[in-house]
C-alpha cells in the first residue's frame, strides 16, 4: 500500500513539470520524500509532477479533509522569522490554520513561502531578552528542526504562543488517538490470524494415532472404539495378535496420565496467581484515591484538600479559563485512565506536562463521580431537595446557606473551591461559552447526586443543578464573605447577562490606536471591531489581558463607519490616554 498525503495549501506551478494543487487534494509520492520538491501524483487522476513537500501531511483515517475547514484562519498577524544560518530576521505575514502555521510574504500573497505542520511541533520556548530590549523571541521546536521568531512586544509573543500551543496540542492528540486505533486494529488482525492457525493445528497425539490407524484399515474402526469400553485385561486376551490396537490404547493411557499431571500443575499455578493478586489488591488499597471516602484521601495525601483537586484546578486556571467548552468537552479516555492509575498507585501527579486541559478537567469530574458519598451527604441531601420546593427568592438562598453551614468542613471547603473556579470561568464566558448555568448543569449531578441504590431521576438532577447554581451565584454570602448575597433572587441566566452588559458598556478610559487592528479572534470574530492608527476608542472592559472591549468614538480620517459599535480588539494595538490628551486630539482633528 502506497502512503497517501493530504494537501494543506493551494499551489500554482512556477516551473515546468510542477503540479497545480488545491487544498484537500490527496497525493501519492512516487519519488524520494526528503526532497523539498518531490515527485508525486494526484489520487484518482493521471496528473503527475513535482510537489512542494512541506505543503503535505500524511493522510490517516479520522483526519479532517474538508477544504473549507482546512482553509479556516484561526489567527493572523505579522512576525519576524530568523533566517537560516544568519542572525538577521525577515518579516512575514503569518496565519494559523487548523493543521499548519503558514508564513506569507505579505497579506495579498495567496501561497505561503514556509509551512510548519502543527503535528511536528514538540515544544515552544520563550527566549529571555535583555532588559533594555522591548522585543520578545520564541522558538518552535520539532524533533529535527527549530524556527526562531521575534515579536515587537512581550505581549504580542505571549498571544502568539497562546494561539499556537493549544492548536498544536489538539492536532498532536488527534494523531496519537489515530495511531492507537491503528495499533489496536493490527493487534486484532494478528489475533484473528493466530486463532485461525490454532484451529488448523494437528489434533492431539492420541487422536492422531487413531486417525492414522483408521485411514490404514477402515474396517477396524468400530472394533477399536468398542475395545476402549472394555478393560485392559480383556483387550490383551482377545487381541494379542493385534499389536496396533494395543499400542493405540497404551498411548491413550499415557496421554491421560500426562494431561492429569499438567492439569494439577495448572491448578497450583492458578492458586499462586490468586494469592499474588490478593496481595496486590491489599497494597493498592493503601494508596487508592478513587472510590474511597474524602477523609481517607486526606489521610493518604496528608493535606487539608485532596492533591488531585489542588493540582487539577491549578492547571485549569492556568490553561483552561478561556478554553471553549471547558468541563463540557471530554478528554481522551486513555490519558484519563492513565492518570487514574497513577493517583491510585500513590504518585503525586502535577499535570505539568499535560497539553490537553480537557484531560485534567475530565479526571477531576471522574474523581468526584466515584466518591462513595455525595458532597451534600446522605443526611442533608433530602433537606437540600425539600427547600427548593418550599422556598423562593431570598428565603431560598438563606435556607440553603443554613444547610451549607451544617456540611462537614471539608465538604463545604470543596464546594467553595469549585464555586470560585466557576466564577473565574464565567469571567471569560463570551470566549469559553460556559456560564454559571452551563457549569451548574455539569457540576450539579457530579457533586450532589446520591450514590448507590438511590439513583437520581431527572427531577432530582434539575434540583441538584439549581443547588449548585444558587451556591455559585451567591458565593460570597454562602461562604461567609459578605452579609448578603450578590444575586439573592437572580438565578435566571438571562438576568445574569444584564449585569454583564452594564460592565461591558460603562467607559473605563479612552485609548488611541497605535497599530492597525488586523488580528482576528476566531471565537468572537462577529463581535470584533477594526480600526487604524490614530483612531480613538472608548475602553469599557479589560477583564481579558489580551482582548479588550469597547467602541470607536472617533476616526482619524473622519470616516463614520462603525462608530459607536461595541466589540473586541487586541489590547496591544491601543494605548490609554487621559481626558486632557483626548480633548487636544479632538481639537487638532477639527
Amino acid at each position: 500500500m502506497l502512503t497517501k498525503f493530504l494537501v494543506l495549501h493551494s499551489y500554482k506551478p512556477k516551473k515546468k513539470g510542477e503540479l497545480t494543487l488545491e487544498i484537500g487534494d490527496k497525493i501519492i509520492i512516487t519519488g524520494k520524500e526528503n526532497k523539498p520538491m518531490c515527485e508525486g501524483k494526484i489520487v484518482d487522476s493521471e496528473q503527475s509532477g513535482k510537489i512542494p513537500r512541506s505543503f503535505l501531511e500524511q493522510l490517516k483515517e479520522g483526519i479532517e479533509t474538508d477544504p473549507e475547514i482546512l482553509s479556516k484562519i484561526l489567527y493572523q498577524g505579522s512576525l519576524f522569522k530568523k533566517k537560516e544560518g544568519k542572525d538577521s530576521y525577515a518579516k512575514f505575514f503569518c496565519k494559523i490554520f487548523p493543521r499548519s502555521l503558514a508564513l506569507f510574504k505579505n497579506k495579498k500573497q495567496p501561497e505561503p513561502l514556509v509551512v510548519i505542520l502543527l503535528q511536528e511541533i514538540v515544544s515552544i520556548e520563550k527566549v529571555k531578552q535583555m532588559k533594555k530590549k522591548k522585543n520578545s523571541n520564541f522558538i518552535l521546536k520539532s524533533e529535527t528542526k527549530s524556527w526562531h521568531f521575534r515579536c515587537k512586544t512581550e505581549k504580542e509573543a505571549k498571544v502568539w504562543i497562546e494561539k499556537i500551543l493549544p492548536q498544536a496540542q489538539k492536532v498532536s492528540n488527534e494523531c496519537k488517538l489515530i495511531e492507537q486505533d491503528e495499533k489496536e486494529n493490527e493487534k486484532n488482525k494478528k489475533s484473528v490470524k493466530g486463532n485461525q492457525k490454532k484451529n488448523l493445528k494437528p489434533l492431539s497425539r492420541a487422536k492422531s494415532d487413531h486417525m492414522s490407524f483408521n485411514n490404514k484399515s477402515p474396517g477396524k474402526i468400530k472394533r477399536s472404539f468398542s475395545l476402549r469400553k472394555m478393560g485392559n485385561s480383556k483387550v490383551k486376551s482377545k487381541l494379542k495378535s493385534r499389536s496396533l490396537v494395543d499400542v493405540s490404547v497404551n498411548k491413550e493411557e499415557k496421554m491421560m496420565k500426562k494431561s492429569s499431571f499438567f492439569s494439577r500443575t495448572k491448578s497450583k499455578k492458578k492458586k499462586k496467581n490468586k494469592k499474588k493478586n490478593k496481595k496486590n489488591k491489599k497494597s493498592e488499597n493503601f494508596t487508592k484515591r478513587f472510590g474511597v471516602p474524602l477523609t481517607v484521601v486526606i489521610e493518604r495525601d496528608q493535606t487539608e484538600i485532596p492533591k488531585l483537586i489542588q493540582n487539577s484546578i491549578k492547571i485549569i486556571e492556568k490553561l483552561g479559563l478561556q478554553e471553549t467548552g471547558i468541563f463540557r468537552l471530554s478528554g481522551q479516555k486513555g490519558d484519563i485512565d492513565r492518570y487514574k492509575e497513577e493517583f491510585d498507585s500513590g504518585k503525586d501527579v502535577t499535570f505539568e506536562n499535560e497539553m490537553n486541559v480537557h484531560n485534567v478537567s475530565g479526571i477531576l469530574k471522574q474523581w468526584f463521580r466515584e466518591l462513595p458519598e455525595s458532597l451534600l451527604t446522605k443526611e442533608l441531601y433530602p433537606k437540600f431537595v425539600q427547600i427548593q420546593s418550599n422556598y423562593q427568592g431570598k428565603q431560598l438562598v438563606e435556607q440553603e446557606k443554613l444547610l451549607v453551614d451544617q456540611l462537614p468542613k471539608l465538604n463545604k471547603r470543596i464546594f467553595e473551591i469549585i464555586s470560585e473556579l466557576m466564577h473565574k470561568i464565567k469571567k471569560y464566558e463570551k470566549v469559553n461559552k460556559m456560564g454559571i448555568q452551563n457549569l451548574a448543569l455539569l457540576f450539579g449531578p457530579t457533586l450532589c447526586s446520591l450514590r448507590g441504590e438511590k439513583a437520581n431521576n431527572v427531577i432530582n438532577m434539575s434540583i441538584e443543578c439549581q443547588i449548585v447554581s444558587i451556591m455559585s451565584n451567591n458565593h460570597d454570602y454562602m461562604f461567609g464573605k459578605s452579609e448578603y448575597g450578590v444575586n439573592l433572587i437572580d438565578q435566571d441566566e438571562d438576568n445574569n447577562y444584564d449585569d454583564d452588559d452594564e460592565n461591558y458598556t460603562k467607559e473605563l478610559s479612552k485609548a488611541i490606536a497605535i497599530d492597525n487592528n488586523i488580528q482576528i479572534d476566531p471565537e468572537n470574530v462577529d463581535e470584533q471591531i477594526f480600526f487604524k492608527v490614530g483612531d480613538i476608542i472608548s475602553v469599557t472592559n479589560t477583564d481579558d489581558e489580551e482582548w479588550w472591549y469597547g467602541k470607536i468614538i472617533c476616526r482619524e480620517d473622519g470616516n463614520k463607519e462603525n462608530i459607536e459599535q461595541f466589540g473586541y480588539f487586541p489590547a496591544s494595538t491601543v494605548e490609554k490616554i487621559g481626558e486632557d490628551e483626548y480633548l487636544t486630539l479632538i481639537n487638532q482633528e477639527k
